[in-house]
């Protein structure tokens, strides 16, 4: 058992535990779990899934007014990576998860487990 430093809230472990993403104070931060030390920190609240790379992470985008998209953040160096996926028309999506296959699948109650396959980056 670990104690987050006040004010980080767990967001995502990746597929393989290895590391674990938190928000909070406007940063992302990204810690191994084998040392607790922090392995990156990047700009952002952001909330989504980590990747087991512990640098990429997917998140839903829901500034379209029709549309949704997922899109990809590289924690890194704060930029985007990847090209974005677009949610269908009328879902809005909801809990994202990787597994260890690099499947993103979108595990909301409005959508029937949509699984995505996510080519390198």
């Amino acid at each position: 058992m670990h104690t987050l430093p006040a004010g980080q809230i767990p967001v995502s472990f990746s597929p393989d535990n290895k590391y674990l993403l938190t928000r909070g104070q406007g940063v992302a931060t990204v810690y191994s779990t084998e040392t607790w030390g922090v392995v990156r920190v990047g700009q952002g609240t952001l909330g989504g899934t980590l990747h087991m790379d512990g640098t990429t992470a997917a998140y839903i985008d829901r500034s379209g007014h029709k549309t949704h998209s997922i899109r990809f953040l590289n924690l890194a160096t704060g930029g985007s990576t990847g090209s974005p996926i677009e949610i269908p028309p009328g879902e809005s999506g909801s809990q994202l998860y990787w597994d260890r296959a690099n499947h993103l699948t979108d595990a909301s109650s409005r959508v029937t487990h949509l699984t995505y396959t996510v080519g390198k980056r």
